[in-house]
């Protein structure tokens, strides 16, 4: 069985996958002056990013992309100790590249070489390489085992664009950017019960099964 945990956010996305302009349009505010500005501008830009977040929430993966990383206490299904188990995978959510494994045994932290990265699974995951198992970790290290990797959707402009943002998506955090804006006098974070029922029939197709929401 994959082994899913949630990864922390090692660098937090730079680009939005919805530009003002377009959070603009969408609200249908109109906009003065040159360059081109509305009362609202910094209200709408932290709503964008608060929007996406509950889009990636509810979907379980990374939108805008943005570099996690996953800790385990051991490889699933690998060797610690003396205890060898049926190999499992790593499940890496919204992965568009890997940049580093790295696992602590009784000599030290190593990186890992070898392995097999197969994104034809959804989520996509990480395995042992061919013939060979887990290495071997340290009984007490916590996460002793650290995968980083690259996660999201390639933004508008990106070269290769390998996974582009899918339309819906791309609607659906619109539909909740609406939501957040007309309710803006609101105290409390929206809850995944109020994002509007057609951001979820958008954003549903591209569920995973671990998402929490």
């Amino acid at each position: 069985m994959t082994i899913f945990k949630l990864p922390r956010v090692i660098a937090r996305p730079t680009v939005e996958p919805v530009s003002l302009a377009e959070a603009r349009l969408h609200l249908r505010l109109d906009v003065y002056d040159s360059p081109a500005m509305h009362p609202d501008d910094d209200l709408v830009t932290a709503q964008i990013s608060a929007a996406r977040e509950v889009a990636e929430k509810f979907i379980g993966r990374a939108i805008a992309v943005q570099t996690l990383e996953i800790g385990l206490d051991e490889f699933p299904g690998g060797t610690v100790g003396s205890c060898r188990r049926a190999q499992e995978p790593i499940a890496l959510p919204g992965l568009l590249s890997l940049l580093s494994v790295t696992y602590v045994d009784g000599t030290g932290s190593h990186a890992l070489s070898s392995y097999q990265l197969d994104q034809f699974t959804n989520p996509p995951t990480l395995r042992p390489a061919a013939g060979e198992d887990w290495p071997i970790v340290s009984e007490d290290t916590a996460n002793a085992v650290r995968v980083r990797y690259l996660a999201g959707y390639t933004a508008q402009g990106d070269l290769p664009d390998t996974d582009p943002l899918p339309s819906p998506v791309r609607s659906a955090i619109l539909l909740i950017l609406g939501h957040l804006y007309e309710n803006r006098e609101d105290t409390a974070p929206i809850t995944i019960e109020e994002i509007p029922m057609g951001a979820k029939w958008l954003l549903r197709p591209y569920r995973l099964e671990s998402a929490l929401a």
